[in-house]
Parts: C-alpha cells; structure tokens; sequence
C-alpha cells in the first residue's frame, strides 16, 4: 500500500517546483502521516498528510501565531481540493532545533503562550473551519460553551468504560471532580486559541533561544489554563518557570483546575487514540489514575 506522501509526492513536488530525493517517515501521530522531505535544490521540509480537520487546523493556527508574533513554522504550502490531490496535504519549513529545553527557552514559551492566548475564538473545542484555511470564511470551536466541551469528555470518559480502558470507579471520579466546571479565571467571554498539546516534543530550542512551536493540529479554542495543564505533564519546574512569564498562571483557582483539566485531557487522548485504531493507551491511563488517586 502506497504511504500517504507517495500519494501526493507528484502533486507537492510541482508545486515547490522541486523534484522530491527523500522522503523519511516521522512516528508519533495516529491521526496523520508525517514526513520529512528532501528537495532537488537543497531544501527540506516538513509534509503533513491526512484529515482535513486536523491540517485546515493547523494551517490556521499557524497563520494567527505567526501574526502575534510567536515562532512557528511557515506554511509553505497547503492543498485540500480533490481535483488537485487525492488527500489533503500541509508543507512547512523544517526549524532547527538542538532539543536544550534551558529554563530561558520555557520562560519564552510562556510569553508565547500568552500571546497565543490573546487571539480570540468563538466557541470552545477543536477549531473548525469552512473555506480556504488562510483565508477562511468562518472560524469556531465546535462546542458553544466550555461546559459543553467539558461534558464532550465525559462522554469520551463513559465510552472508555464500555471498551474496558477506564473502570467504573474512574469515571465516576472524573464526573465527580468535572462538576460544575465553567473555566479559571483566565479565561474571558470569549474562547481564545490554544495549542492543546504543549509538551517539550513540540518546543524547539536553538543556542538557549525559542525557535519554534510545532505540531497545531490539535488547535482549540477554550480555557487558557488547557494549555498549561497540558505543559504542566512536563512536571512541577517547568509549569513554573511558564508561570514566570504568564501573569495569572499561578492564581489559587487556575492551580485547583489543573490536575482534573489533566484527566480530561488524557481521557480525550485516549479517546482518540482508540478511535483511530492505535493502542498507545499506557500513558494515558497511568496519568489518569496518577491524578485521580485511583489505580
């Protein structure tokens, strides 16, 4: 069976105006197939192929970053239409990296992070889009309301006691500890972008300075305090150093958020890993009952 670059490999060479010498797979995601790809003229970039929902996302979420002033990597190319490509694909420039992930790159991560969070969104959930991603016709998360993207996840978390993947008693404690959940304090009327999947994996460091902030395809719109719940799993040093540059991180009731917006957060992964197919479900669940208490 022909990998998903091979399907579009013609298409993205004509439209670089490169002949294409390598292509090498990047592991890591169950939703898209990642590549790694040398061109004829020396250059290299990055090639996401895979569902619309997950690139328009991440073409998007890119372009707003790029507008306030957070490093990402460019969009080089993005193409959706069936009569161009069998499957939609996103070109973006390859940013170096040396993965020294010192305490002034994280400090700068949670600069960016409250810019990201600046760009405001209608809607709570993953970021839908209708039209051309960097020229869209509209923008929304898919859920009117933070609680009614909170109650998504407790469905998530009643269908992982079905298949077996979370007990009984988990669930319950999740239900339990989610009740009443309306958002932190930094969260304003509005939902505002957000990564959704901050972990070191996706900060790019060079010589001490932050080169880049990769890997959007989970963009949402929501609770500022998704994010650092997210970057908090990196562990109690670095959620600090974050807070350092990110005025409010470390409000009493944002910190009270932070180890249930974790289990909803792992429940969903989980969720969706299942969902696609894959089976890296370990780390899910051990996060899970590491923050409820439960085994």
């Amino acid at each position: 069976m022909a990998t998903g670059f091979e399907r579009v490999a013609a298409h993205v060479a004509a439209t670089l105006g490169a002949a294409v010498v390598s292509a090498e797979p990047v592991p890591g995601s169950v939703a898209n197939e990642d590549f790694r790809v040398g061109l004829d003229d020396d250059r290299c970039v990055f090639v996401k192929v895979g569902p619309r929902t997950e690139l328009a996302a991440e073409a998007w979420a890119l372009a707003q970053a790029t507008a306030a002033g957070v490093p990402v990597p460019k969009v080089v190319a993005y193409e959706e239409d069936s009569a161009v490509t069998p499957v939609p694909y996103l070109v973006l420039d390859l940013l170096p990296s040396d993965r020294d992930l010192t305490d002034g790159v994280v400090r700068a991560v949670g600069a960016a992070l409250k810019r990201v969070h600046s760009i405001e969104v209608p809607g709570h959930g993953h970021i839908e889009l209708v039209g051309n991603p960097l020229e869209p016709d509209s923008v929304r998360g898919q859920f009117g309301t933070w609680p009614e993207f909170v109650g998504s996840l407790l469905r998530d978390a009643e269908d992982l006691v079905r298949v077996g993947l979370l007990s009984a008693e988990q669930e319950t404690a999740i239900r339990r500890e989610a009740e009443g959940i309306h958002g932190s304090p930094l969260m304003g009327d509005s939902g505002v972008l957000l990564h959704a999947d901050l972990k070191p994996d996706h900060l790019l460091p060079v010589d001490g300075k932050l080169t880049g902030i990769i890997d959007w395809g989970d963009a949402s719109a929501g609770d500022p305090a998704w994010d650092l719940a997210r970057a908090s799993m990196a562990g109690p040093a670095v959620l600090r150093i974050i807070a350092e540059a990110y005025p409010g991180a470390d409000d009493p009731e944002v910190s009270r958020l932070l180890p249930i917006y974790r289990v909803l957060w792992n429940a969903q992964a989980l969720a969706h890993e299942y969902r696609a197919g894959g089976d890296w479900f370990a780390v899910f669940q051990r996060r899970i009952a590491s923050d409820l208490g439960l085994g």
